[in-house]
């Protein structure tokens, strides 16, 4: 069994992956969204998936950057660990990895930017505290990886292969100073986001019993080619995956035809509600060149009409998020074989 459940995180992100086979199950949380969906979504939804048990038990726990739309969640979720540790009761959470890249020691909690400092300010405070619960709650370190999450790093979290396809080292490592050099400017119309947090965002490319998962963050496109080309995934410089969460929200800063031509897949997730923008339009259009016909399934947590249902013609169907559900679910593995 392989589900894969992006739930409505409004703007955000909150993933949710559940595998293994008969009562031996697990899941893991790729993000908690930004504030409000820990009560009103995520945290309903584990607790349903626990059933049960006297502690919902969470094999991997992973925050792909720290902006607040996919960190409140998280800190939530181990705010309330802490909670139950500091009164000696007994958590309703267990969680088995947590893998993050907090803040370095000794940044600046703003840049120069005054527009963007609340903001920024806000995100590390956050990071820091997802970093200091980490290490109370003895989860500190990102096992089995060990130190920051870059990469090239491969784990096996059962029976689940995962390798890290970004942030690269000197990639991550020259984000951080751009930040504090406040001179995070876009140089080129082609994958233009030029936020920090999002380029260093956290890229798994996940597979069990022959399905394979690209999970983005909100990283950018040619960031995320480089890394696979690095992991030696990419073909021909293509790659085909069961499903691709797109990008940051189907932002078209992030992403160009070019790389949904390299990246192809069966499932496009896009997690998203209309804020900023998101999605753009044109990803669409893009997704749907790269494939020429052939059939896929985008998935949208929120109805977007700029998504509108194109024509059965083109091949590929839109499938939005019921609304009396947490998530959009996509069935990937079921313990006959895989199925959509």
């Amino acid at each position: 069994m392989l589900t894969f459940e992006a739930l409505n995180a409004k703007h955000g992100d909150s993933l949710i992956v559940r595998w293994g086979r008969g009562d031996a199950t697990h899941v893991a949380l790729i993000d908690g969204g930004p504030s409000g969906v820990w009560t009103g979504t995520l945290r309903p939804r584990l607790l349903a998936l626990a059933g049960n048990g006297t502690s919902a038990r969470l094999a991997l726990v992973a925050v792909s950057h720290i902006d607040a739309d996919h960190i409140d969640g998280v800190l939530r979720l181990l705010n309330e660990m802490r909670d139950a540790h500091d009164a000696r009761l007994e958590s309703p959470w267990r969680i088995d990895r947590l893998w993050h890249n907090a803040p370095e020691p000794g940044m600046p909690a703003a840049g120069a930017r005054a527009g963007a400092a609340a903001a920024v300010s806000q995100s590390i405070k956050q990071g820091r505290e997802v970093r200091d619960l980490a290490g109370l709650l003895g989860l500190a370190g990102n096992p089995p990886l060990g130190g920051v999450v870059t990469a090239g790093l491969r784990a096996d979290v059962e029976g689940m292969s995962i390798v890290v396809v970004g942030p690269r080292p000197a990639e991550l490592a020259a984000q951080w100073a751009r930040w504090q050099r406040s001179d995070a400017q876009a140089t080129a119309a082609a994958y233009s986001d030029a936020n920090v947090f999002n380029q260093a965002s956290i890229v798994l490319l996940l597979a069990y019993d022959g399905v394979t998962m690209l999970l983005t963050g909100d990283a950018r496109g040619d960031h995320i080619l480089a890394g696979l080309a690095e992991a030696g995934r990419l073909d021909g410089g293509r790659l085909h995956v069961t499903l691709m969460k797109v990008p940051h929200h189907g932002s078209s800063a992030n992403v160009t035809p070019e790389f949904f031509e390299a990246v192809t897949a069966d499932h496009y997730v896009v997690s998203a509600n209309g804020t900023h923008g998101h999605p753009h339009p044109d990803v669409l259009d893009w997704i749907a060149r790269s494939r020429r016909g052939e059939s896929f399934t985008v998935h949208l947590t929120n109805p977007m009409p700029s998504f509108h249902r194109r024509d059965s013609d083109d091949g590929f169907g839109i499938r939005v998020r019921a609304a009396d559900q947490p998530g959009v679910r996509v069935v990937l593995h079921d313990e006959g074989g895989p199925s959509a």
